[in-house]
């Protein structure tokens, strides 16, 4: 025998909406209702707006802002191009091919060209683009292939990691960058090593010791440093440029000075102008001379008393470590 349970007519507590229940204990008419009385408690379930497509209602959920699939893949179409790029006052709207003339009507934001031939012959027409055959790598100078596309820089993935690496680190650091290649500047130095003095073999690549590489003249750490520009690059070789590390020499400041002379750009200013005004604690200030000594190693500009108390602090603990120590070998021993 069928039960007939039996059925209660309630008012919705969120959008005052009359609906029928079998429970009594329901206070809501949906889940969207229910989750909104949750999230929400106290205030007004917001009406649902008109499809922005079509006009027609959305429904009950609060968070749908089309009514179908339909409308959806439509304000999407509006929105983007057919690629997946947003279609906006950016991309600058040509009204005929760059190569042929040929009227662009119908064709989406953004079109250059009536056809891929018409791309292609613009790309690699003499005078206008590097050739494929004359390209290589920015990173470690092997040539390119034929085949490769004509925006192609990097020969692999591992230099394109390479190359962009030390990119990141300058941006980090809020530093100015530039594009360029590093054979442009191994050419420029003609390939003498800026540090010991020697000739750069050009066949030597990957982490041989005696590989080309570049080395920053005023590196990132120092303040007032140039970033990753032209004239703060010269050529060195690998292993002198792990032994030079983050120091900064005399010769280092002129051959920057000079480089940038050279190019009428404005050279980095020196390391005492370019100081902080406290220091890294915001303790103590820094234009005092009493609170500031030079490293000798790397001209870096040390607080004083910030040294002193992280040496008393460092003895301190040292001298907690070996109590402690000797408390332990002389329970052992017991």
């Amino acid at each position: 025998m069928a039960v007939i349970r039996p059925t209660w007519t309630k008012t919705c507590r969120v959008c005052d909406r009359v609906f029928q229940t079998q429970s009594n204990r329901r206070v809501t008419c949906s889940i969207a209702c229910r989750m909104w009385a949750r999230s929400h408690p106290g205030e007004p379930r917001p009406p649902s707006l008109p499809c922005p497509v079509c006009g027609g209602p959305v429904g009950k959920r609060a968070t749908t802002t089309y009514c179908s699939a339909r409308c959806r893949v439509a304000a999407g179409k509006r929105r983007y191009g057919h690629n997946g790029r947003p279609v906006t006052s950016e991309y600058r709207v040509f009204a005929e091919c760059q190569h042929c003339g040929a009227s662009l009507a119908g064709k989406r934001a953004g079109t250059k060209f009536s056809s891929v031939g018409c791309e292609i012959r613009e790309y690699n027409k003499p005078g206008s683009y590097t050739q494929r055959a004359s390209r290589r790598c920015e990173y470690c100078g092997d040539p390119l292939a034929v085949s490769e596309r004509i925006d192609r820089r990097f020969c692999s993935v591992p230099c394109q990691a390479q190359a962009n690496q030390v990119i990141r680190r300058a941006r980090r650091r809020g530093l100015p960058v530039e594009w360029f290649d590093r054979f442009e500047i191994f050419e420029r130095d003609q390939w003498t090593c800026h540090l010991c003095g020697e000739t750069v073999n050009p066949a030597l690549k990957g982490k041989h010791p005696m590989s080309p590489s570049l080395d920053h003249l005023i590196p990132f750490a120092v303040p007032g440093s140039p970033g990753h520009v032209r004239v703060n690059v010269a050529l060195a070789h690998l292993r002198c440029n792990i032994i030079k590390r983050e120091r900064v020499r005399p010769e280092d400041w002129a051959l920057h000075r000079r480089l940038a002379a050279a190019t009428d750009v404005p050279a980095a200013v020196s390391i005492v102008a370019a100081v902080r005004p406290l220091c890294w604690n915001r303790l103590h200030d820094l234009t005092d001379p009493a609170n500031v000594r030079i490293d000798k190693k790397n001209g870096h500009r040390i607080c004083v008393p910030c040294r002193e108390a992280w040496k008393v602090r460092n003895r301190a603990s040292g001298a907690r470590y070996r109590m402690r120590k000797r408390a332990e070998r002389l329970a052992a021993a017991v």
